[in-house]
């Protein structure tokens, strides 16, 4: 091989690797949450994390969960705040059920805003869903909370709005980390934002032990793609055509993409989720040792990272990681122009030394804001740093 040969292959190895990394890019990250801008009603706690993001009539509303950890608390506050610079703050709601309070979800249909959350227990081990919750802006007034009629035990995931429908992906969250029951994912369709139903007698998912954080999006031939957490199994993609929704095609991986946000780009499906740094990344190691498999994945370290999937070949392909550490991964995303959005993440303090998932659960968490910027790439030009395949599963 002639010395001008390699330079010509190591240039061009390099430009991909520049294409990539230009096509998702964000600025210097900056804690937003806790900060002495904010409303002396919000109460500062060590754990600030659940969240959701979203723009709204010229503001920006972020919901957040404020509680002494990661765990369920009596002492869990859940707030609505409003914003236009990330920097000053007005207190829009404060929720205080007594118990804990999660999954805090902002979706809008015409001139309204709804903001969907849900009560759990206080016991610190347990999961205990009991209940689904929403309220509506508009007209700079806010609704009282009203419990929604979804099945009890269910669990919020992400609402979407679709052709003058709205669907809600969601959980069977009381039995999730009991081997012997399973736990289906559901989508619930609703036509006023307040009545909801099943659409489909049986579940989109039904796996043996549990799924869960069902995340989707539509495309736009109005097919839909998606991800689900498996609790000790690994997770899936899934696929359903547009003229039967209610019928997902799973594809199956070891690897365990937690608090999943999916959006559309320029065609691009971008995935952001928590990434496991144990080794190659698998969470399902050992088959039949379900809960070993979920201790070790809580004893070792964790980052957020960009992913864009790649439905022809059923695969995710890794961008790149947003500087987190410990317990992280929750984010929420509102677009500023064609190709820059606000981004907040949660994350264990990202200027100390790198911590293990249930260190950063029991210690401080804090909210960080960056722009994200994604450039008009195609998925073809990506050179991703990982590409995790999924295979079929017919398994339930």
């Amino acid at each position: 091989m002639s010395f001008r040969l390699l330079l010509s292959i190591i240039f061009t190895l390099f430009i991909g690797l520049q294409l990539s990394a230009q096509c998702i890019s964000n600025s210097e990250w900056m804690q937003i949450i806790p900060s002495k801008t904010l409303p002396a009603e919000v109460e500062r706690r060590h754990a600030n994390n659940n969240l959701d993001l979203v723009a709204f009539e010229g503001r920006y509303f972020v919901g957040i969960r404020v509680a002494p950890s990661h765990f369920a608390s009596k002492k869990a506050r859940m707030y609505v705040l409003s914003t236009t610079d990330f920097a000053t703050w007005k207190l829009e709601q404060s929720i205080n059920l007594q118990t804990d309070v999660r999954e805090p979800r902002f979706y809008q249909r015409n001139d309204t805003l709804f903001f969907t959350y849900f009560k759990l227990g206080t016991n610190m081990f347990k999961f205990q869903p009991q209940g689904i919750y929403q309220m509506h802006y508009n007209k700079n007034s806010w609704s009282a909370a009203k419990e929604l009629n979804i099945p009890f035990g269910y669990v919020p995931w992400r609402v979407k709005v679709h052709e003058g429908l709205l669907y809600m992906s969601s959980y069977e969250g009381l039995y999730e980390y009991q081997l012997d029951i399973p736990c289906p994912t559901r989508i619930f369709v609703s036509h006023d934002a307040y009545n909801w139903k099943p659409i489909s007698e049986a579940p989109q998912i039904m796996h043996p032990r549990a799924s869960a954080e069902g995340e989707f999006v539509f495309v736009p031939n109005g097919d839909l793609w998606g991800i689900s957490r498996l609790e000790f199994d690994g997770s899936y993609i899934v696929h359903a055509k547009k003229d039967s929704i209610d019928k997902w095609e799973k594809w199956w991986s070891p690897h365990k993409f937690d608090s999943p946000l999916m959006f559309i780009h320029n065609g691009l499906i971008i995935l952001i989720a928590r990434r496991n740094l144990d080794g190659d990344g698998k969470f399902y190691r050992k088959e039949g040792k379900y809960k070993k498999n979920l201790v070790r994945y809580s004893l070792h370290k964790k980052t957020t990272a960009v992913y864009v999937m790649d439905t022809t070949n059923k695969a995710l392909l890794h961008i790149t990681d947003l500087k987190s550490t410990g317990d992280c991964a929750f984010a929420g995303v509102a677009r500023i122009d064609n190709n820059t959005y606000h981004l907040l993440n949660y994350s264990s303090n990202i200027n100390k030394r790198k911590k293990s998932w249930i260190i950063g659960q029991l210690g401080r968490t804090y909210i960080y804001h960056t722009q994200l910027t994604i450039g008009d790439c195609k998925l073809e030009d990506l050179k991703p740093l990982h590409v995790y395949p999924f295979v079929k599963s017919e398994e339930h």
